[in-house]
């Protein structure tokens, strides 16, 4: 690759000549300035006149510190905080789009990044399509980025600056783009392996104007359906676009079957600041992010599993693998064409679409080869959703209290929103097999919500399912299993599934027996 640099609206713009196998040459003008590869000297600079200030920069991510976008943005805490010696601190501000349950999560924080909110954010780059930026939709148009291996080429490739620069269109600087992992489809149900599987199903789609039209191009229904996932536990759901390692420690209703030689594209998180509070930082400041931003890239293509790896997971938690006939993975991508082929009718999309080609036909990556199992292992919480009252075991049955503190839930990282929700006492009633819930909030302007559902103890393992009440809210997690224990009138719980939800039943201190 060769950099030469061009004046554009009185910025320099380097511009990118990325030499194909066969001596093909895309010119791409870059129209932000990196600190990666071909950096304006202007932009370096050193520190002077004394040590500036401390500086705290915020981050947002929908997420919670246990899922693999909470470990991207505590690497890049740690390497910010490497580089500038302590004086910067990176602040994580999980669950950032605020209540549990709204509607287009990913753009919420996004948006809190664009108006200023938040300092920074870590945010799928599938999510900005809905936002004004098309630069990131390549990443997600269906298989044309098909493997972890192409995914890290492409990150770490200077087309990723120029689908980064995209983001200056909405005051937004892009830093780096980090890989989550393949993204596959997985049903409820029956599997959906065929064209007519996919046709009038309701499958569930984090919000992007991309991915849509890609499931609508199969035939599909596509829908964020909320964030807690209630119609999924309602059984109103026929499938999920998610990745393997998600499907294993997050879904509040086992899914059935993934169809595992259909990888859709990745989710690759964008990490970006605000253009605004990036400039106001000093030079040294602005360019250890950078480094920052690209050693934390760079880690993240590492350590990222392979979609193999997570799939054999998958499996040996009891998921099921089903793969599609040859005809039919080939009418699903013929289906999905049309959308490949509309991105590349916009100019700067077809650039980065023939960049993304040529890094592919320079390396001929191998397709990943997800390997079927029959899902012989069974997840701690079970196969599916109670359907009547299990057996009450030896568990001590009666009612009992907990409350969570507003100071508890800050501690485990829950945003104001969430702490606003979710401080308060909680009431569960356990009797023959079945329970209840009243959750008492402390802000009195939430009001109370009212869950029930069915449970079985097996030994000292305990797993319930629940419905939602006509209430506030949902009672999520709606399937979870933990080990109990029971000692002078308090129950605890460990090792509770999902992992993510154990804050919530273990709290500060044990249940305490009422009645």
């Amino acid at each position: 690759m060769r950099c030469s640099t061009e004046r554009h609206g009185g910025r320099v713009a380097p511009t990118v000549r990325i030499v194909g196998p066969a001596g093909i040459v895309v010119l791409v003008v870059l129209v932000a300035l990196v600190a990666s590869g071909c950096t304006s000297a202007e932009g370096a600079g050193t520190k002077a006149g004394g040590e500036d200030p401390p500086v705290v920069l915020r981050i947002g991510t929908d997420d919670g510190p246990g899922r693999r976008t909470g470990e991207q943005i505590e690497e890049f805490a740690r390497q910010v905080d490497d580089l500038t010696d302590g004086r910067v601190t990176i602040e994580p501000v999980w669950q950032a789009a605020g209540e549990t349950g709204a509607d287009d999560w990913d753009q919420k924080v996004a948006r809190l990044v664009v108006d200023g909110d938040l300092d920074m954010g870590l945010i799928p780059a599938r999510a900005w399509d809905t936002e004004g930026v098309t630069t990131l939709r390549a990443l997600n148009a269906p298989f044309l980025v098909d493997s972890d291996e192409m995914t890290a080429r492409v990150v770490q490739s200077s087309v990723a600056e120029v689908m980064l620069a995209g983001l200056d269109e909405v005051g937004v600087r892009g830093l780096a783009l980090l890989p989550e992992g393949m993204r596959v489809v997985m049903s409820f149900g029956e599997p959906l392996l065929t064209p007519d599987d996919f046709a009038g199903a309701l499958v569930r789609v984090p919000a992007s104007a991309t991915t849509y039209a890609a499931f609508e191009a199969m035939g599909a229904i596509p829908d964020d359906l909320t964030a807690n996932d209630a119609a999924i536990a309602a059984g109103e759901v026929d499938g999920i676009e998610t990745s393997f390692s998600l499907a294993v420690d997050t879904l509040p209703v086992p899914v059935r079957s993934a169809t595992g030689n259909v990888l859709l594209w990745p989710k690759v998180n964008s990490l970006v600041v605000n253009a605004e509070r990036f400039e106001d930082l000093p030079a040294e400041t602005r360019t250890a992010l950078q480094q920052a931003a690209e050693r934390t890239r760079d880690w993240a293509v590492d350590t990222q599993p392979p979609v193999t790896e997570e799939a054999a997971a998958f499996c040996e938690a009891g998921g099921t693998v089903r793969l599609a006939s040859p005809g039919d993975v080939a009418a699903i991508r013929a289906a999905t064409a049309p959308v490949l082929e509309d991105l590349r009718s916009h100019d700067g999309a077809r650039a980065i679409i023939e960049a993304i080609e040529e890094i592919a036909a320079a390396e001929a990556f191998p397709p990943p080869q997800v390997a079927p199992c029959d899902g012989a292992a069974a997840p701690d919480a079970g196969s599916g959703p109670l359907t009547a009252p299990g057996d009450p075991g030896s568990m001590p049955q009666g009612v009992y209290r907990f409350v969570h503190t507003e100071e508890y839930l800050r501690s485990i990282g829950l945003s104001e929103d969430d702490v606003y929700i979710n401080a308060g006492t909680s009431t569960w009633t356990f009797e023959a097999g079945r329970w209840s819930r009243v959750d008492e909030p402390l802000n009195e302007n939430v009001g109370n919500n009212v869950c029930e559902g069915f449970y079985d103890v097996s030994g000292s393992r305990f797993t319930a399912s629940g419905v939602t009440k006509p209430s506030r809210g949902e009672c999520a997690p709606t399937l979870w299993s933990a080990t109990w224990a029971y000692e002078g009138g308090t129950l605890t719980w460990t090792d509770v599934d999902p992992p993510g939800y154990a804050p919530y039943f273990t709290g500060e201190s044990g249940w305490q027996r009422v009645e």
